[in-house]
């Protein structure tokens, strides 16, 4: 089987240097067993209701919304570090996992993923007919 787990974007981040607000967010760790990818992601503060794992093109898709407590009218912020809003991250995993091949558990604020190694389907070699 291919190993797409190695080639997903913290190799931008390698490269360039650099750290994106999502990746700061949401850091993830991604192990390989012998049957498994195990991806596990902080995501503290985050409840089930607000966090999606979603699969499209071969692309896994972790999507978190952290909503922001509304202040009274006599309140104002005199330190305000935490960040709201919708992030995303994704990880490429291959064309031929399906849904039924990940299974998900959040856990004191840490997401886990399992995703099983799944080998692609062999295409039959087919000819062209030639008039």
């Amino acid at each position: 089987m291919k190993n797409y787990m190695t080639a997903f974007d913290p190799l931008f981040d390698q490269i360039l240097g650099c750290r994106t607000q999502e990746n700061r967010m949401m850091p993830a760790n991604i192990k390989e067993t012998k049957e498994n990818y195990i991806l596990t992601m902080e995501v503290p503060g985050v409840g089930k209701e607000n966090l999606k794992v979603s699969l499209k093109e071969g692309n896994i898709i972790i999507t978190i919304k952290k909503e922001e407590e509304p202040l009274e009218e006599e309140e104002a912020y005199l330190v305000e570090e935490r960040k709201f809003g919708e992030y995303s991250r994704s990880f490429y995993i291959g064309e031929d996992v399906k849904f039924e091949h990940i299974s998900a558990k959040l856990n004191n604020g840490v997401l886990t993923l399992a995703i099983q190694k799944v080998e692609p389907e062999k295409e039959e070699e087919k000819f062209v007919d030639i008039e």
